[in-house]
């Protein structure tokens, strides 16, 4: 990961970040790479901020997989400072996903989402968070929306040591019947995570 920041006056920042992921399998075939890049400009106030940008990803893996991907678009952000202790934020994103070897797979995603962060001290906070997905393919019954809620605990402990608790919680329904089985499927997922930093 790499990340840059620069005051440009007037009340303005422009922030631009990148990020590099590489996943390997024990079977090489589904080896992959993934790339991230951004960029926005942000209007400072003294309670927060708003910014505009753009964001864009590359998915790399083997040609006969189908999967490897580029994707592009706006998106926006806003930050509030409620209180001393309360912090709301949102974003939202509109992409183009362009699939490189299967193009009936090419997409529009648009996606948002908002949190809500409490802090108790200077070394506790809790966060809640809640999101909304809707992805638009030609082929109506792999379209889905997907609405998501989440909890997250943020604790420094002795040492210098950080933990961190996570849960989501994501429905997704699908748009169109599916053919073989004659019903709309939906699914629901549930993700929990735990984090130590030292």
């Amino acid at each position: 990961n790499a990340a840059f920041n620069r005051r440009l006056g007037n009340g303005l920042t422009l922030g631009a970040a990148g990020n590099a992921e590489v996943r390997i399998y024990g079977d090489s075939y589904f080896n992959c790479i993934g790339l991230g890049q951004s960029a926005e400009l942000r209007y400072m106030f003294e309670r927060g901020y708003l910014g505009i940008g753009g964001v864009s990803s590359q998915s790399l893996d083997d040609d006969d997989l189908g999967m490897g991907y580029i994707s592009y678009g706006p998106r926006t952000s806003a930050r509030f400072n409620l209180s001393t202790r309360d912090t709301l934020t949102a974003s939202s994103t509109y992409e183009w996903r362009d699939y490189t070897a299967n193009t009936s797979s090419d997409a529009t995603a648009w996606m948002t989402d908002v949190a809500w962060t409490h802090a108790f001290s200077s070394a506790t906070n809790v966060t809640l968070s809640g999101g909304f997905d809707d992805v638009t393919l030609d082929l109506a019954q792999n379209s889905y929306e997907s609405w998501s809620g989440g909890l997250a605990l943020y604790k420094e402990l002795p040492l210098g040591i950080t933990t961190s608790l996570t849960g989501e919680v994501k429905v997704s329904e699908l748009d169109d019947v599916k053919l073989l089985a004659g019903v709309v499927r939906d699914d629901t997922r549930y993700v929990g995570g735990i984090g130590l930093t030292k």
